[in-house]
């Protein structure tokens, strides 16, 4: 099982599982899926980002 990822210079999509993940946009226009489960960080790079958080929880934190 893949529990962490870094992207490349293009954009690239990195989906999270149930484990806890660390994903890691660089350049590009990169998507970045936390699913439900452990710990996640999501962290951007140079470019238009996006994070899409699937939480069963009440609340949540971006930082």
């Amino acid at each position: 099982m893949i529990e962490n990822a870094t992207g490349r210079k293009s954009d690239d999509l990195l989906i999270g599982n149930n484990a806890s993940n660390r994903l890691k946009g660089k350049k590009g226009d990169d998507v970045l899926y936390a699913s439900t489960g452990s710990k996640k960080r999501l962290i951007g790079g140079k470019g238009r980002d996006k994070f899409l958080i699937d939480s069963d929880q009440e609340a949540f934190v971006v930082v």
